[in-house]
């Protein structure tokens, strides 16, 4: 016995306990019986389905103590509705079920419109925020509200009023139902504004919580805003700052960028006369050039490749989380005009500037890649 321990390299008095195969000594008392347990939960639970373990043993202590004997601890209970599969399904906090898969455009027009808000910030910190209604087959801008609090219930109704008005005309009732998409924000989801829509003829809708395709109609028509007031020249506060956004707003109503992944201002409107303000702002001439996903390391990296062949050179690069979307944004200047390079996720790689610069980076990259559609 001595060789073979030594040879295997363990101990001998292990292997003597081994060969006598001395039954192990249990550890802790005996499990109790759990069929008087189990009856007794099952009887709680008939009455009350909608009961967790935790009820369930406060009812089984309160119980037992009323007939003066022990009662089971929580933790045995648990076990015993588990095993017999009586508890109750865990609620992880997701509150919402619907896929995220929808479409929100549309095939004609007066089928559904979106509506969201934003804010433009002011040179003396000061902030105006703009509400808007889009038509989803044509992105129209129907009609805007615009305020230097925040966007409440009555802004919506008046928003609401003044789009059915510019569409139809002075009407009480639309004359087929027509879809009003928003996401959940206070102002749209308020009783007074579900009231309002519902009494005019429209389906008050909303987007999934977390949904990658929440408002990517408004979210462009936000975007251009924004882009051409970064461009524009320096304004010195909120009075000021009205003017041209409404301008802006009104210049985009002839716009239809579905037509085009490409979105210049509008040359003109019939019928009406240009303001000076917006007269300054259609001479920047920007666009809005999508180049592909946002993802596309490759297609990046051909970008700034044509930017420094351009002569640009790079002045800032930034990067932020709004939710579940990343923006990286990198600012160039190119012949001294400024090159906006955007890569949003749900949105693609975008690049915004100067109509013509564009155009070049737009066909030298296409042609280096061979993969954007003319």
């Amino acid at each position: 016995m001595t060789a073979v321990c030594e040879t295997l390299g363990v101990a001998r008095s292990n292997i003597a306990e081994r060969v006598k195969q001395r039954p192990s000594k249990a550890r802790g008392r005996p499990p109790l019986d759990e069929q008087e347990l189990l009856q007794e939960i099952k009887s709680i639970i008939d009455d009350m389905p909608t009961y967790g373990y935790r009820r369930v043993h406060a009812i089984l202590r309160r119980k037992a103590r009323s007939e003066n004997r022990p009662w089971p601890n929580a933790k045995r209970v648990y076990r015993v509705m588990k095993v017999h599969g009586m508890l109750l399904q865990r609620h992880t906090g997701a509150s919402d079920t619907r896929r995220h898969d929808g479409r929100v455009a549309v095939e004609q027009s007066n089928l559904r419109w979106c509506s969201d808000g934003f804010e433009i910030g002011c040179d003396n910190k000061e902030k105006v925020r703009l509400a808007f209604a889009l038509d989803c087959c044509d992105r129209e801008a129907i009609a805007h509200v615009e305020t230097t609090e925040g966007i409440k219930s009555e802004d919506v109704q008046d928003l609401v009023i003044t789009a059915v008005e510019n569409r139809f005309g002075l009407i009480n009732t639309l004359p087929k139902p027509i879809e009003w998409l928003t996401d959940n924000g206070s102002c749209f989801i308020a009783k007074d504004t579900r009231s309002l829509l519902i009494d005019i003829g429209m389906e008050p809708c909303s987007t999934p919580i977390r949904s990658p395709q929440v408002q990517r109609h408004g979210r462009s028509l936000r975007q251009n805003l924004q882009t051409r007031l970064r461009l524009g020249k320096p304004l010195a506060g909120r009075h000021d700052r009205h003017r041209p956004t409404a301008s802006l707003v009104r210049a985009l109503q002839s716009l239809s960028p579905s037509q085009s992944s490409r979105l210049p201002l509008a040359k003109g409107i019939p019928g009406r006369q240009d303001t000076p303000a917006l007269g300054h702002w259609r001479n920047l001439m920007t666009v809005t050039v999508i180049l592909g996903p946002e993802y596309d390391k490759t297609l990046q990296t051909t970008v700034m490749d044509v930017m420094g062949q351009l002569g640009a050179s790079v002045e800032s690069r930034n990067w932020s989380v709004a939710g579940s979307q990343e923006i990286e944004t990198v600012q160039a200047r190119l012949a001294g005009q400024e090159i906006i390079i955007e890569a949003e996720t749900y949105i693609g790689l975008s690049i915004t500037g100067d109509e013509d610069m564009i155009n070049e980076i737009f066909e030298r990259v296409r042609q280096a890649t061979q993969t954007i559609p003319t």
